[in-house]
């Protein structure tokens, strides 16, 4: 008997070209996961929709209402835990679980094994790897989404959603330590490049020893009597008055100014002031790539203007590694450290790479020679002692 229906739960989704079966359930915290998988094509016959809905039921006994890294992942994003953490590092999890998710799929959380995570952190570090659009695996990013599954199954093991999973035992091929900074003429080559907004970025998170991302957020109200209230978000979450000097007023001088043209404009638009100091030109907040796009331009032309073929490595980022290089403790009345707001002087070398003066040595002869000297003077006044005792004149 041919069916003409398909089975419950069975539908070509709009704009798809297969069969799909779609069931929910509710996950341990009461929020709803849905789940589909592909049947056959949308042109097979219904015969075939049925016996592929059948073989499906039967790979899915007991299996209906597994959990899946992504449903862990949303029920950690919905807990007190993961609301408790910086914007920026909210935001950089949300990039560090995409390709985590892509690999492991449906994958039922009480199949992990150590083997599984050694698998996928190999596979993140080659080129090609199909996880995420570059073309290059990353050992970074394979270290940083080893750490957020670890995170993910520690959180998951003391609720009991999964088993736990000790991920930490592996261990991926760390980088060469940044030492690259961005020289003088490298600086002012690229502000010669920026726009208007992009000049105020850089020379900002230069002066302010600052993040971009401390820097997008930067509003009027942080503009204080004693000094720029700046709080750490990424690195520590220490707040710091960064004080005013010639360079920082000069710089803010031409920040508000443009700031003051925004506003209005916008105010007589009808529509709202903006909230960032250093904001669009349409008074909306500039996003990561908005700025690090800018500065990405800036460089190749400026790579261009030099008529060789030559390529600097930096980053907007490395301009905080310049500035804290740069630093000068006994001008500035202030330690490295204390500009910086880092917790500790590990994460302060990380970003300090200026190099130190020490003594030379001198030659092995000349110490020798000035041993013998000093050998021959002490010998000289013993001798003078004895004769005199003698009553040898």
């Amino acid at each position: 008997m041919s069916r003409k229906k398909a089975p419950k739960g069975v539908s070509v989704p709009k704009g798809e070209v297969s069969w799909y079966y779609r069931w929910h359930f509710k996950r341990p915290d009461g929020s709803k996961a849905d789940r589909k998988r592909a049947l056959c094509h949308k042109d097979e016959p219904m015969s075939t929709v049925w016996q592929e809905w059948r073989k499906l039921q039967k790979e899915l006994v007991n299996q209906e209402d597994k959990l899946i890294l992504d449903d862990l992942w949303k029920m950690w994003k919905d807990s007190a835990e993961f609301k408790r953490l910086s914007i920026a590092t909210r935001t950089n999890y949300g990039y560090e679980i995409a390709p985590l998710r892509k690999h492991f799929g449906e994958k039922p959380l009480d199949a992990y094994t150590l083997p599984d995570a050694k698998q996928y952190l190999e596979l993140r570090q080659k080129d090609g790897n199909g996880l995420t659009s570059s073309a290059f695996g990353s050992r970074t990013m394979a270290l940083k989404e080893r750490k957020l599954l670890q995170r993910l199954f520690d959180w998951g093991a003391a609720l009991g959603y999964c088993q736990q999973l000790v991920c930490t035992s592996l261990k991926v091929p760390k980088n060469p330590p940044k030492t690259e900074i961005i020289e003088d003429w490298q600086f002012e080559g690229l502000r010669r490049h920026l726009s208007e907004i992009g000049d105020l970025y850089c020379v900002g998170a230069y002066l302010l020893i600052a993040r971009m991302g401390d820097m997008r957020s930067l509003t009027p109200e942080q503009l204080e009597p004693k000094g720029i209230k700046i709080t750490q978000e990424k690195v520590s979450g220490v707040t710091q008055y960064k004080e005013y000097n010639e360079d920082v007023d000069e710089w803010l001088e031409r920040a508000l100014s443009r700031y003051n043209r925004i506003k209005e404009r916008c105010l007589k638009e009808g529509r709202s002031a903006p909230t960032t100091l250093l904001c669009k030109p349409d008074g909306g907040k500039y996003t990561y790539w908005g700025v690090e796009s800018q500065f990405t331009r800036a460089k190749r032309k400026l790579e261009a203007s030099l008529g060789m073929d030559m390529k600097f490595g930096f980053t907007f980022h490395t301009i905080k590694h310049t500035t804290i290089t740069n630093f000068v403790p006994a001008e500035r009345g202030a330690t490295k450290q204390q500009a910086s707001g880092h917790k500790s002087e590990q994460v302060l070398r990380i970003y300090d790479h200026e190099v130190p003066v020490v003594p030379s040595n001198v030659l092995p002869r000349k110490q020798q020679l000035i041993t013998r000297t000093q050998s021959d003077i002490v010998r000289t006044a013993i001798a003078n002692a004895n004769s005199s005792k003698l009553g040898i004149n």
